[in-house]
């Protein structure tokens, strides 16, 4: 039984995946060997993979394999990640990534590969999180229901720092981004390619 969870190689730390790998190897061996030095070996390995938090791992992942597969990690755990959907590789990584330890995301682009229903559970997960998220869009209505504050970087022109607090346009992002548009401050070709950040309330 493998220890590595496979669908989720991308956020693994070098050592869980060193302590993961041990484990791998001794539990392949143990099939064809199952003497003392071989089990004193596996229960060395074991004792790593504790050590580097490797249980904790499997319970976090367990709750987000949950939550963006709909398996447990118990079956999620051996499925190749090419095997996943866009969006179900974009889902399972926020999932990690909102629910782990890191008090500050940057993410770009967080709502491609995602559909409606996707989106709406990310624009509902930003803002219950206690994270300070940074991320790059170019989806109006998602900045407009999560952004409480918006960065405009345009090549070759002013920053625009738009504080939802104190616009001029009445407050949310769509209508300060319709006032600077009606003000030829920024053009709508422009605000596509803007890059926006979000911090938290």
């Amino acid at each position: 039984m493998s220890r590595r969870p496979r669908a989720a190689q991308p956020v693994v730390t070098v050592d869980h995946h060193l302590s993961a790998e041990r484990v791998d190897a001794c539990e392949l061996e143990l099939m064809d060997r199952d003497d003392e030095a071989t089990q004193m070996r596996y229960a060395e390995a074991l004792a790593e993979w504790a050590d580097a938090d490797g249980y904790g791992l499997e319970v976090v992942w367990e709750v987000c394999t949950t939550a963006a597969l709909g398996v447990p990690f118990d079956r999620a755990r051996y499925r190749e990640l090419t095997t996943l959907s866009g969006g179900e590789q974009k889902r399972l990584v926020l999932e990690f990534l909102l629910r782990g330890p890191d008090a500050v995301l940057l993410l770009d682009e967080p709502d491609n590969f995602l559909d409606v229903p996707g989106k709406a559970w990310l624009e509902q997960r930003i803002n219950e999180s206690q994270k300070t998220i940074l991320f790059v869009s170019h989806d109006r209505e998602l900045l407009d229901n999560t952004a409480t504050r918006v960065v405009t970087v345009e090549p070759g022109q002013t920053l625009w720092d738009i504080a939802s607090a104190s616009t001029p346009a009445g407050g949310d992002v769509r209508s300060t981004m319709a006032h600077l548009e009606s003000l030829n401050h920024l053009d709508s070709a422009g605000l596509q390619i803007g890059q926006r950040l979000r911090i938290p309330r």
